[in-house]
C-alpha cells in the first residue's frame, strides 16, 4: 500500500523466507528490506515497487506467461476496460493483497479457505496450474519398451511426474557402475537393461524402470538419479509396490563404492507407476505452458460467444481473457438442467450433510472416515480400496452443492472451491491408463465426467467463491478428462460396465462443454463407443452380459442418460440404440420380484427397480412398464406372467403381477463376463409378499474369507459335491456370450417347467460330476426341484437352501424344514423319500467354514439360516424337493413321493392335505414335463 509520501511500502514486514536465487531475479524485484539477498547487497531504485519475497519466483514465471512487467502486473487497470465490473478490487493494493494471501499459505487448500479470498469476486491471481496428460507425454522419452516394461527418461515434467528427487544433472556414468548397483541391491531383473539405464542417466541425470500395474500384478519401479546436492553420488531407489522406498543404494561416482540400505515397508494396494504431487511453487513452472494450451488447444476461441475471450487473449491480455471466459459461462442458459441458483435468502443456515463434508467427514458405503485439514485422496494405507474409489467419484461435492442451493450459505461454495482445487492439483491426468489408481481409473473418470464435474461446475457459477481462476482450473481438468478417456478408453482387454461408464462420461463432457475444441470428436467417439457397447454387451433378451442385475442397472442408467442427452441436444443416435436400450427395461420387468426388487445374482444386491421402470414407461410409452412400476395402479399388465430369458438363462415362474404373487427366478445361464459367482442353478423365491429363499449378496471387493464365501457355491442355493463348490470360474468358455441358445422351457395355464445343467466339475481338481436341475411350477401353488447328479462312484452331495435373515427355520421329523412366523406367510422345503438323506440347519457359523450369512455388504452382514440336505452314496442319483409356500399353519401331512422308472422318467406325487394329490411326470432324458389329467382332487 502507499504511505503518506505516495511511496509503496512492503505489505508484510516479516515475510516467510523463500530460497533466494538472486541471479534469477531482475534488479527491480530484489526486496528492499536491508537491501540484502543472501550474502550480496543490491541498491534498489527509489521508484521500484516493493513486492513480498514469497512472490518473487512466481512473478518471474508470470512475467513471461503474460508478457507483463512487474509494474504492469500491479497496475492492471489499463488492461481491463471496465474495472468497475470486478467487485471488490478497486485498487492496486487489493490485487497486491490477494497475491500476498495466495502464496502465504502452506497449501492451495488452505489458501482458498482464506477469508480474504472468499470476499472477492475476482482476484488477479493467475489460474492454478495442472500438468495435464500430454504435458507429461511431451516431456518423457522411452528408451526401452517391451510389453508392460519400459525405461523412461526426459525433461523436468517427466521427472516431476515420477517423483525423482532434486534436480538430477547429466553425468558420465559407466555401465559397470550401474551393474554393480543393481547387483548390490539384488534387483537382478534390471541387469539386461544396464545399457539403457546408463544412457538415460548420461543424457538426463535420471532414469526409471517401470511396469504397467494393469498387466503385472507385482509391478516394479526403480529410480536412478544423480543427486544434485552432491553431484558425485548416484542413487538407486526401489519403492516396490508402494511410494515408500524399501531399497536405497548410493554409489560414489569417482570411487565406485556402493552402499545399500533396506527399509521395512507396509504393503498397500497402490501399485501406481505414475504419481505426482505438485507444490504451489512447482505449479508456477507450468503456468506459461498451461495458459498457452488452455487458450490455443483446449478452447475453441472461434466459437460464437467467445469473441471477447478470443480478443483479449490475442491482445496478450490473458488475465482479461480468463475473466471474460468466466463471464461467458456465468451468462450461459444451457444446459438448463444444470444451471441452478439458490432459492433461499442469503443466510447462515446449514445442513448436517454439508457440514460433515466441511469437516472432511465422509460416510461412504456405510463406513465413516474423517480427514484433518488435508484430504488424502489416495490414502491406500488407511481405507479400503472400494471406499477410496467412491471418494474419488467426488459425488460428495454434489451434496455440498445441494446444501448451498438449499441455504445460500457461501461457506459451502468456499468448501467446494477448496476441495475441487485441491483434488485437481493433487491428481493430474496420467499419460496412460491406470486401472488401479483411485483418482484415474476409467470408472471414476467417466463417473466424474457425467456427474460431479458438470453438475457442480454449472451449479456453483452463481457463487462469488467460484472465481474466474478456479473456473479456468476446473475447465482445464474437465478437458483433461475428455482427453484421457478418448486416448485411453476402458475395455482394451475386455469391454465391461467400465466401457459404458467412461464412454458416457466422454459424451457428456462433449455435450455439456461444446466450448472445447475437441468436443465434436469426443461426442462422436463417445456415442459410437456407446452404440458398439450396447450391441456387444446387451443380449437380444435385454440382459447386460455381466449377468449381475446391479451392474445391469448401472449400465442402463448410463445408456439412458446418454440417450436422453442426445435427444435433448439433437445429437444423432447411431443404429438401433433406442430399441436395444428398451430391451434392457424389458429384462428388468421380467425378473422384477413382487416387491419391486430384483434377484441378487452374481455381484448384486437387491435394489428396487420400480422408479427405473417408471422412467422406461415415460421414455418409451410402455403401459406394461407403468403397470409393474405402479403395482397395478396404472397401465396394463405384461403379456405374460412367467417368462424365459434365453440369453441370460433366467426362468421366471410367477402366478401374477400383484404384490402377493408367487415368484421364482432360476439362474441357469452362462457365467457372465465380470462379477461372477460360482452360483449356477441357484434361485430366489418369493411368496405372499415375502422373500423366502434369497441370494446372500456380494459382500464387498476385498480379498478375505468373507468375500471368498460370498462368491462361492456354498453361499448359494445349489449343490456341492464332496464338500467342494463349482469350478466354472476357471473355464473361459463359460464367459462367452451364448450363440442361439436352445433353452428348455414349457409354460401354459397349468404349469411352468425348465431345466439347466452344470458340467464344469467341482473343486480345483474338477471332480467330474454333472448337476442337472429341473424345476416344475404348479401355477399358484408350489414348486418342485428335481436334482440329477450324474457321474460315477461314491459321492457326498449337499443341497443348500438359503433363507432370508428375518426367518427362523424349524425341522420336522420327516426332514422337512419350514419358516416359523407367528403372523404372515411361511414356506417349507419338503424332501422326497430318499433313504440316507439328512438335514441340518446352519446359521451364523464362522468356523470351521463360513456358512449361514446374509452379506449384501460388510456393514449389512447378518446371520441367515441355511437348510443343508446331505447324502452320501453312489451316483447317478436323483433327489426331489417340494417348495411349498403357505399363508396359515404348516400343512403337516404334506409330502413328496419320487418314483424313477428305468426308462428315465421321474414320477412325482405331491400330497397336500386334506385330499389333494398331484402327479407330475418329468422325462429326464428328453427334458420335458407332463401333468396327467388323473390328479386326485377333493
Amino acid at each position: 500500500m502507499k504511505n503518506k509520501s505516495g511511496e509503496w511500502s512492503t505489505w508484510d514486514s516479516n515475510p516467510r523466507p523463500l530460497p533466494c536465487e538472486s541471479s534469477a531475479l531482475p534488479a527491480e524485484l530484489v526486496p528492499r528490506k536491508n537491501g540484502t539477498c543472501g550474502s550480496g547487497t543490491r541498491q534498489v531504485p527509489h521508484s521500484t515497487y516493493n513486492i513480498p519475497r514469497r512472490l518473487f519466483l512466481s512473478i518471474q514465471a508470470w512475467k513471461t506467461a503474460f508478457g507483463l512487467g512487474p509494474k504492469d502486473f500491479l497496475n492492471f487497470k489499463e488492461l481491463i476496460p471496465e474495472p468497475q465490473r470486478i467487485a471488490g478490487l478497486q485498487t492496486t493494493a487489493q490485487v497486491y493483497y490477494s497475491l500476498e494471501g495466495m502464496f502465504s499459505q502452506s497449501s492451495v487448500l488452505t489458501s482458498f479457505l482464506n477469508s480474504r479470498m472468499a470476499n472477492a469476486r475476482f482476484f488477479l491471481v493467475i489460474g492454478f496450474l495442472v500438468p495435464f496428460s500430454t504435458t507429461v507425454v511431451w516431456g518423457a522419452e522411452i528408451l526401452f519398451e517391451e510389453g508392460p516394461s519400459r525405461i523412461v527418461g526426459g525433461d523436468w515434467a517427466a521427472r516431476m511426474a515420477r517423483q525423482i528427487s532434486g534436480e538430477p544433472r547429466p553425468t558420465d556414468i559407466s555401465d559397470t557402475l550401474i551393474r554393480e548397483m543393481i547387483s548390490a541391491a539384488t534387483l537382478d531383473f534390471l541387469l539386461p537393461h544396464t545399457g539403457s539405464l546408463a544412457q538415460a542417466i548420461r543424457r538426463y541425470g535420471w532414469a526409471q524402470f517401470e511396469q504397467e500395474p494393469e498387466q503385472v500384478p507385482t509391478a516394479q519401479k526403480v529410480r536412478f538419479f544423480v543427486d544434485s546436492a552432491t553431484p558425485s553420488v548416484l542413487c538407486l531407489e526401489h519403492p516396490g509396490n508402494t511410494n515408500v522406498v524399501d531399497i536405497r543404494a548410493t554409489a560414489d561416482i569417482r570411487s565406485g563404492k556402493v552402499q545399500v540400505e533396506r527399509f521395512p515397508i507396509v504393503g498397500n494396494e497402490d501399485r501406481t507407476v505414475y504419481a505426482s504431487f505438485l507444490s504451489v511453487e512447482n505449479m508456477v513452472l507450468y503456468q506459461e505452458h498451461f495458459q498457452r494450451r488452455f487458450f490455443e488447444e483446449m478452447l475453441d476461441l472461434n466459437r460464437p460467444g467467445l469473441e471477447r475471450v478470443r480478443d483479449a487473449y490475442r491482445a496478450n491480455k490473458k488475465t482479461l481473457a480468463v475473466y471474460e471466459l468466466s463471464e461467458y459461462f456465468r451468462n450461459k442458459t444451457t444446459p438448463a438442467a444444470l444451471i441452478r441458483k439458490p432459492t433461499a435468502t442469503p443466510q447462515s443456515a446449514t445442513t448436517e450433510t454439508a457440514e460433515a463434508i466441511c469437516r472432511h467427514e465422509f460416510n461412504i458405503q456405510g463406513t465413516l472416515y474423517q480427514f484433518g485439514a488435508q484430504i488424502d485422496w489416495s490414502c491406500y494405507h488407511t481405507v479400503p480400496a472400494e471406499w477410496l474409489w467412491s471418494l474419488n467419484n467426488l459425488t460428495h461435492l454434489i451434496v455440498l452443492l445441494n446444501g448451498y442451493l438449499d441455504t445460500s450459505n457461501e461457506k459451502y461454495a468456499a468448501e467446494f472451491v477448496a476441495q475441487i482445487t485441491d483434488w485437481i492439483i493433487r491428481n493430474p491426468a496420467p499419460p496412460y491408463t491406470l486401472t488401479r489408481v483411485a483418482a484415474w481409473r476409467n470408472l471414476e473418470a467417466g463417473n466424474r465426467g457425467v456427474n460431479a464435474l458438470p453438475i457442480t461446475f454449472y451449479g456453483f457459477l452463481c457463487s462469488d467463491a467460484f472465481t474466474p481462476q478456479v473456473i479456468q482450473l476446473m475447465l482445464g481438468s474437465i478437458w483433461s478428462h475428455g482427453d484421457y478417456i478418448l486416448k485411453y478408453p476402458a475395455g482394451w482387454r475386455r469391454p465391461s460396465n467400465w466401457s459404458v461408464v467412461d464412454s458416457t462420461g466422454l459424451a457428456a463432457i462433449a455435450v455439456y462443454f461444446p466450448e472445447f475444441r475437441d468436443a465434436e470428436q469426443w461426442k462422436r467417439a463417445g456415442y459410437e463407443r456407446l452404440a458398439k457397447q450396447l450391441q456387444m454387451q446387451v443380449y437380444p433378451d435385454g440382459a447386460q452380459w455381466e449377468l449381475a442385475p446391479s451392474y445391469h442397472l448401472y449400465c442402463l442408467d448410463r445408456f439412458h442418460r446418454a440417450y436422453d442427452l442426445a435427444l435433448e441436444t439433437g445429437v444423432p443416435i447411431p443404429g438401433d440404440f433406442g430399441k436395444r436400450l428398451q430391451s434392457m427395461y424389458d429384462y428388468l420387468m421380467w425378473i422384477c420380484k413382487p416387491d419391486g426388487t430384483v434377484p441378487a445374482f452374481s455381484d448384486s444386491t437387491s435394489p428396487s427397480v420400480l422408479a427405473v421402470l417408471q422412467q422406461g414407461a415415460e421414455r418409451f410409452n410402455r403401459p406394461d412398464f407403468r403397470y409393474v412400476a405402479t403395482s397395478g395402479k396404472d397401465g396394463t399388465p405384461p403379456a405374460e406372467t412367467s417368462h424365459y430369458l434365453p440369453y441370460a438363462g433366467n426362468a421366471v415362474m410367477r402366478s401374477g403381477w400383484d404384490e402377493e404373487a408367487l415368484y421364482l427366478c432360476f439362474d441357469g445361464g452362462p457365467l457372465g463376463t465380470n462379477h461372477q459367482h460360482d452360483d449356477k442353478l441357484s434361485f430366489e423365491l418369493s411368496a405372499y409378499g415375502k422373500n423366502f429363499i434369497i441370494d446372500p449378496g456380494p459382500y464387498r471387493y476385498v480379498l478375505n474369507s468373507w468375500r471368498s464365501y460370498a462368491v462361492s457355491t456354498q453361499a448359494h442355493s445349489t449343490v456341492m459335491i464332496d464338500g467342494f463348490g463349482q469350478n466354472r470360474l476357471y473355464f473361459s468358455t463359460e464367459h462367452e456370450a451364448p450363440q442361439n441358445p436352445t433353452p428348455v422351457w414349457q409354460s401354459n395355464d397349468l404349469f411352468d417347467y425348465t431345466m439347466a445343467s452344470y458340467d464344469c466339475g467341482y473343486g480345483v481338481d474338477s471332480i467330474p460330476v454333472i448337476h442337472k436341475r429341473h424345476i416344475f411350477f404348479k401355477k399358484n401353488e408350489y414348486w418342485i426341484l428335481l436334482d440329477e447328479i450324474v457321474g460315477e462312484g461314491k459321492r457326498r452331495m449337499e443341497s443348500l437352501f438359503h433363507f432370508g435373515p428375518e426367518f427362523e427355520l424349524k425341522r420336522r421329523d420327516n426332514l422337512s424344514v419350514y419358516t416359523q412366523q407367528e403372523t404372515g406367510p411361511n414356506c417349507a422345503v419338503i424332501p422326497a423319500n430318499t433313504p440316507g438323506l439328512e438335514v441340518s440347519i446352519i446359521k451364523g457359523r464362522e468356523t470351521p467354514s463360513i456358512q449361514g450369512w446374509y452379506l449384501p455388504s460388510e456393514e449389512g452382514r447378518k446371520p441367515a439360516p441355511v437348510a443343508c440336505y446331505e447324502f452320501t452314496g453312489n451316483v447317478p442319483a436323483v433327489f426331489a424337493y417340494l417348495l411349498l409356500p403357505y399363508r396359515d399353519s404348516f400343512p403337516s401331512d404334506s409330502r413328496l413321493v419320487l418314483d424313477q422308472d428305468n426308462d428315465g422318467t421321474a414320477t412325482l406325487a405331491v400330497h397336500i392335505p386334506p385330499k389333494q394329490v398331484d402327479r407330475i411326470q418329468i422325462d429326464l432324458k428328453n427334458h420335458s414335463a407332463e401333468w396327467p389329467t388323473t390328479s386326485d382332487r377333493d
